[in-house]
């Protein structure tokens, strides 16, 4: 009873006598580095007969029983052969009840003995062959730890190509596939190699190829897997050139040339060194861990899953076939890559990791943290003073974000050291946060002002542009995570400059930089601050400043140079050229001005709706919106935050204005009918996706207004709305739609004079501070004749007994011949698509004539040789244009059925059921 031992174990040299007789199995983890994917755990399956292996990598214990059916589906299909015998410890995940009841309903006995790792010695000796190997493969080409997985198949793959001693010295490979594998597609893990990129590329004057990190070869198609380290995308390609000399990353780290003696970066180093401790500690795999959801079975696909058949049975030779560019659509100028190249772009956009320590491992992340704790340090934004109890001391850590392209693609990886700010005190950290923010108004006027005088835009960036700005109150921060200093671990950092997080952040930035403009030259404008303008001997510079992005334009290219120079001897500039993308706006310039259009956004607004094949509509509004339902809305949250995000699309789109003010008025207890009235302006704009404002060429330069109302428009408060718009030749540069503050019994028309006079007054202003005087009055349209009389009229009689002194701005400006006011015919009042819903009609007259509508492509000039390819509309909502009902017979077909058979997205806005009901007139 008390002398109880293991018995000793007997050699075994049994075999069975054909494949999938007999499966060995085991599962490794967790592991001390996540991968780059996700994966702690991953299982191998081994053949009795040939030792043939297949490695698959896990997130969880709770994938195994999916990723055994997959992986029974695809040999036992490969092979024509049955699963017999299934053999493995007594872990967790081999004697569940829905493992064991897949098992027994296949017919595979399962061979499993309690704590007793020893009968799985042929799967326990693949773990140690993968470990070796992989971790060998990665120490020696440097490649970041949290690419393991990357390493451990490729040492399956490998290693089912070399001779086994159990074989008579017969690979796997030849055993299993009766063929000898092919040796010269193997490569050295972690090598410098080049893919041919010129199917992804936008246009012609892309790099063809780009220096990335070979990573093992592909189970789903013919190629070898490549990794480009700045933005950690990965690339999968047969016509790769290799520089097996060469490893990126060992030079990577090399020229970083920073050797920060901190405990994080010692543990680091440390795990690489250590690699038996890994070995080791690996094989604690039964621990038992908290039951998780089972993902559902997917069939093997890197890098979830790797599987070694495919690319051994064939050889990587030179796919033949007409590969000419001009075969396909030349004539139009679209040209989709060719899939000839076989080349296939896995989007691997890395997970936002959860500490420093994790970002640490990983090589794009790792990049991003070292530049940005490199420009702190070179700025001298901080310095290490010991600890008293009188501080406020801040908290600070690191927050990782991924920026992004305007066409969806991965930019660049960013890391920013952020202070807790939320802890400062006021008047004792911080005092003045206010700082200015530019208004749209003003953008588009300076884009309409360079058009029209020809000058060069020029769009800046300044690179942490927080750090620039100088504190001027002390302010105690903690050392930065993973960067504290071993020599003083109990110092403070006293700030200098400004950080990401602290509240007086953007005024200390705001006034470091305007402080400099105006030691060059420039003069901050009174309308609107964040407008800088320099005029000097007949030349004209103007800067527009939006917290760290910028536009510069002016009349003398040599002195915009010479500005550019003396800002980069300051600040970290980055000069991007013409704007293309600013603010979340879009910019096309061609010869005859400038396209300004949200189109992406909007994209993103019905994909976020699920209404990315919703039918069009021809309004955003129906005429007639009375008789709504009283019944709430279930999801509220839901509802504001698609009405917000149309907020913002209303920068380039003035057409919708009126419809999106109309929805966000019901945001506090929206009901479902203000729903449906959302999903009416959501399908108007999927009709007129690729919409936007034009900015031409002209010559006239004075204002011109156009202001209206309606009646007690609103039906529950009886208030009614203003609208107005101001343009600048035939460019529109302004408009509103507000509801008034008050009910109004007579003096609804007038408050829109004095309003559309408010604007006009500042828009002058404006205009002067560019150097642009209005010579002549500012004519502003009305259409009620009653508002006109009574503003140029000073007498008061019963009927404006009850105005506000306030609404007499209007009566004042035309007294001194600033402003004009004329009387217009309802007809022709632009005014009028801001107070109301109108007819399909009226409402397209009026959207062209303020100048929105879908970009021509044929009068941009593009980079490509071929001309760019224009997303149109299914279906466009011209004047003159046939109505949705006119689309095929087939797409209308198929769209009904697809409807019938509930294949649409599944969304709130389904739940609701569809618009048509609601007449639009």
């Amino acid at each position: 009873m008390g002398k109880s031992h293991r018995l000793p174990f007997c050699s075994s040299d049994s075999r069975v006598l054909h494949p999938l007789d007999k499966i060995h199995c085991d599962l490794w983890g967790p592991s001390l580095v996540v991968s780059s994917m996700g994966f702690k755990y991953y299982a191998v399956f081994v053949d009795d007969y040939s030792r043939y292996s297949w490695f698959y990598p896990l997130k969880n214990k709770s994938e195994f029983c999916s990723v055994f059916i997959a992986f029974q589906k695809l040999v036992e299909n490969q092979f024509e052969s049955k699963i017999k015998v299934f053999q493995s410890d007594g872990g967790g995940e081999f004697i569940s009840n829905k493992f064991k009841s897949h098992l027994v309903s296949c017919g595979i006995r399962h061979l499993s003995c309690p704590y007793t790792p020893q009968q799985n010695g042929i799967a326990e000796r693949k773990h140690r062959h993968f470990v070796e190997l992989g971790l060998s493969m990665l120490f020696h080409s440097e490649v970041p730890l949290i690419y393991w997985v990357e390493a451990f198949a490729a040492a399956s793959f490998i290693g089912n190509m070399l001779p086994s001693s159990a074989l008579n010295n017969v690979s796997p490979h030849e055993c299993l596939f009766k063929t000898k594998p092919d040796y010269s597609s193997l490569r050295v893990f972690g090598a410098a190699c080049y893919p041919h990129l010129r199917p992804l590329a936008h246009n012609k004057f892309d790099p063809r190829s780009l220096q990335c990190v070979f990573l093992g070869y592909s189970s789903q198609y013919k190629g070898y897997r490549c990794l480009y380290p700045p933005t950690g995308r990965g690339y999968v390609s047969r016509h790769v050139i290799f520089d097996e000399e060469c490893f990126p990353f060992k030079q990577q780290y090399k020229s970083l040339q920073l050797e920060y003696d901190t405990t994080l970066l010692r543990a680091w180093q440390q795990a690489r060194r250590e690699s038996d401790k890994v070995v080791e500690d690996t094989r604690v795999v039964r621990v038992l861990s908290p039951p998780q959801q089972a993902q559902p079975p997917v069939v093997p696909v890197t890098p979830e899953a790797v599987d070694n058949t495919q690319f051994e049975e064939t050889e990587i030779e030179e796919i033949q076939g007409n590969i000419h560019p001009m075969t396909t659509r030349a004539k139009a100028g679209i040209h989709k890559p060719n899939t000839r190249y076989a080349l296939v772009a896995l989007k691997m956009i890395p997970d936002i990791p959860k500490d420093i320590i994790e970002a640490m491992n990983h090589p794009g992340w790792n990049l991003a943290v070292f530049d940005e704790i490199n420009t702190i340090y070179m700025l001298n934004t901080f310095t290490l003073v010991p600890y008293t109890e009188d501080m406020n001391v801040l908290g600070c850590r690191w927050v990782f974000t991924t920026k992004m392209k305007p066409e969806g693609e991965l930019d660049k990886l960013k890391a920013r050291l952020v202070a807790k700010g939320y802890d400062q005190e006021e008047g004792i950290d911080y005092l003045e946060t206010y700082s200015p923010v530019v208004r749209t108004a003003t953008i588009r006027m300076i884009l309409d002002v360079a058009t029209a005088k020809d000058w060069k835009l020029k769009q800046l960036d300044v690179s942490n542009a927080f750090l620039h700005g100088e504190l001027k109150e002390p302010v105690f921060m903690t050392q930065p995570p993973g960067f504290v200093d071993p020599d003083k671990p109990n110092y403070v950092c006293k700030l200098t400059k400004a950080l990401y997080g602290l509240k007086q952040a953007p005024r200390a930035w705001f006034d470091t930089f305007s402080l400099y403009l105006i030691e060059f030259g420039f003069v901050c404008s009174k309308s609107d601050p964040s407008l800088f303008t320099y005029r000097k001997d007949g030349k004209s510079l103007v800067l527009l400043l939006y917290v760290d992005d910028m536009l510069l334009t002016g009349s003398d290219e040599e002195l915009v140079q010479q500005l550019l120079l003396s800002l980069n001897k300051r600040f970290f500039m980055k000069d991007l050229g013409p704007p293309k993308y600013f603010l979340g706006v879009e910019i096309k310039s061609y010869d005859g001005g400038i396209f300004l259009h949200q189109a992406s956004y909007a994209k993103d607004i019905l994909h976020i709706a699920a209404m990315t094949d919703c039918t069009p509509m021809p309004t955003p509004l129906p005429q007639d919106i009375d008789n709504l339902s009283s019944e709430l809305f279930q999801e509220p949250t839901y509802f504001q935050s698609l009405a917000g995000k149309l907020q913002y699309l209303t920068i380039t789109r003035p057409d919708i204005q009126f419809a999106v003010n109309f929805v966000c008025q019901r945001m506090h207890q929206p009901t479902v009918s203000d729903f449906k009235l959302l999903k009416g302006v959501l399908r108007y704009l999927k009709g007129t996706i690729n919409f936007g404002i034009h900015i031409k060429k002209h010559q006239d330069m004075s204002l011109t207004a156009y202001c209206d109302s309606d009646y007690g428009g609103c039906k529950e408060t009886r208030r009614s709305t203003t609208g107005f718009c101001t343009m600048m030749g035939s460019n529109l540069l302004s408009w509103s739609a507000k509801r008034q503050q008050t009910v109004s019994k007579s003096s609804t028309e007038y408050r829109a004079l004095t309003s559309a006079a408010q604007e006009i007054t500042w828009l002058s202003a404006l205009l002067r501070d560019l150097g642009i005087v209005q010579t002549k009055s500012t004519l502003l349209r009305c259409d009620n004749l009653s508002a006109i009389y009574l503003n140029a009229n000073p007498a008061l009689h019963s009927r404006s007994k009850h105005f506000d002194t306030d609404w007499h701005y209007i009566r004042e400006q035309v007294a001194l011949g600033l402003i004009e006011t004329k009387h217009i015919p309802a007809r022709d009042q632009l005014a009028d698509i801001f107070t109301k819903p109108l007819a399909r009609a009226s409402f397209i007259v009026l959207r062209d004539k303020l100048g929105v509508g879908e970009f021509d492509v044929a009068s941009f000039p593009t980079t490509s040789l071929r001309g760019d390819i224009s997303e149109r509309s299914p279906i466009s909502l011209g004047p003159c244009e046939k109505k949705p009902t006119t689309i095929t017979q087939k797409k209308t077909k198929a769209k009904v059925v697809s409807a019938v058979k509930g294949k649409e997205p599944l969304s709130l806005c389904n739940k609701y059921g569809p618009l048509e009901s609601i007449n639009h007139g």
